[in-house]
């Protein structure tokens, strides 16, 4: 079961919570998206997930301190 019921994700325009993580793929890359749901969990899919990858994209916050090989 899904921390977050479908219609949760529905109220914010999405089927589910597939749909939703798809279209966070289109934005910020499927490899980004798919590392990050991989250690966090879904209670931060519309909070933390999103700062983190929105930061991480821009390399702000967090990430600026990080030396991209």
């Amino acid at each position: 079961m899904s921390y977050y019921p479908d219609s949760t994700y529905k109220e914010q325009g999405f089927a589910n919570r597939g749909e939703y993580l798809d279209s966070l793929r289109k934005t910020y890359g499927v490899d980004a998206v798919n590392a990050f749901i991989e250690i966090m969990p879904e209670s931060e899919d519309f909070d933390g997930l999103v700062t983190d990858l929105q930061d991480y994209t821009s390399g702000e916050g967090f990430y600026a301190l990080i030396d991209y090989v």
